[in-house]
């Protein structure tokens, strides 16, 4: 009878912690924030793969590090059918106006896949530096159809160059790579302006950016959403980066290899504000 009393007890205690749970945050659940978690606004964000997006808002579209066809390392791509449908400039893809590449790593860029979207989307431009342009020129045969459609940016590190790319408004940023051990590579972030809103993509720049950061003065401006590699998010060294740096109202993780590193991600940043964890291909959210 003991036994009974204790297990019912137990019973009761689970349903109504479940109870609670339901009626919390996500960010205070074991699970951090969706991008389907936020519906209103007029900029729709999709996360493509891992470190790539499709943002769309005021009659404009913008694809960064996100034509990728095949997996890399623990880094996936776009699934077969969606990635299909980015070719073809099916919904929700649409006809894309941009697209930007950070860096030459083959988990932003692939060649081969870029040269299938650009035939794809005749009227897009590719944005990127002088790295990235020497890559696609070296490895894909077809380089000279799309040599008229591409536009080099170089701006020197702490510096940013603003230009207006088919409609869209981008500041390019020179920003350090995250792993900095070999050879340097050139790694770009954007504040992209679109829909009425600016939203900031790091590329896979690392906490040593905290100067380039301060140089290019990035905490006076107000961003909409940021989109930050998760590794700022793993200890109070990144936070304090993001919180003295960066000013936005939302906050997007991406990057993330795995499910222990997803776990190991913060919940909220320095100032409140909720780290939505980009986790599954096609997650969209409106800000």
């Amino acid at each position: 009878m003991r036994g009974t009393h204790i297990t019912t007890r137990l019973v009761g205690a689970a349903l109504l912690l479940s109870a609670v749970a339901l009626t919390l945050p996500a960010s205070a659940q074991d699970e951090a924030p969706r991008l389907s978690d936020y519906g209103a606004g007029s900029v729709d964000i999709y996360f493509l793969n891992s470190s790539g997006f499709l943002i769309r808002g005021g009659g404009k579209s913008v694809v960064i590090d996100g034509v990728l066809k095949e997996r890399y390392s623990e880094y996936g791509a776009l699934p077969a059918a969606d990635y299909a449908n980015l070719i073809a400039a099916r919904s929700p893809f649409g006809k894309v106006d941009v697209t930007l590449v950070s860096h030459r790593h083959k988990d932003h860029f692939q060649p081969g896949a870029m040269g299938e979207f650009l035939a794809g989307h005749p009227d897009c431009i590719l944005a990127t530096s002088q790295d990235v342009l020497e890559h696609f020129k070296e490895s894909n045969r077809d380089w000279g159809d799309f040599r008229l459609r591409v536009q080099k940016v170089e701006p020197a590190r702490g510096r940013s160059r603003s230009q207006m790319v088919n409609g869209v408004q981008i500041e390019f940023l020179k920003l350090d790579h995250v792993d900095n051990s070999g050879k340097p590579v050139p790694n770009l972030g954007h504040i992209i302006h679109i829909g009425g809103k600016k939203v900031l993509h790091l590329g896979d720049a690392g906490k040593s950016s905290a100067s380039a950061f301060r140089d290019l003065r990035l905490s006076s401006q107000r961003f909409d959403v940021a989109l930050i590699p998760y590794w700022f998010f793993l200890d109070e060294e990144g936070l304090k980066v993001i919180e003295e740096h960066i000013h936005t109202t939302h906050i997007v993780a991406y990057h993330v290899p795995a499910q222990k590193v997803r776990k190991a991600i913060r919940r909220k940043s320095r100032t409140g504000i909720d780290i939505i964890v980009a986790r599954m291909p096609m997650d969209h959210g409106r800000f």
